[in-house]
């Protein structure tokens, strides 16, 4: 393995954007969408961000190799 590069992937779950739109306009499908999720929210353009700052900094330096969920607990 090459020293000095981290590979850590984020497998994120529904966060506002162009792929999932669809969904936080229609709000029935919303809720549906929200229900299944345990912390019954979307997750914030801040938590993605902190989360690869994280990873990017040297709290992350140590972390290599991983699948992240950033989900809210739909993956559990």
């Amino acid at each position: 393995m090459s020293q000095h590069i981290n590979v850590n992937v984020i497998a994120p779950g529904r966060f506002p954007s162009k792929m999932t739109q669809h969904i936080g306009n229609d709000e029935q499908a919303l809720a549906e969408d929200v229900a299944l999720i345990p912390m019954k929210r979307w997750g914030r353009e801040e938590e993605m961000a902190a989360l690869v700052i994280s990873l990017a900094s040297t709290a992350g330096a140590y972390m290599t190799g991983n699948i992240i969920p950033l989900d809210g607990g739909f993956s559990l």
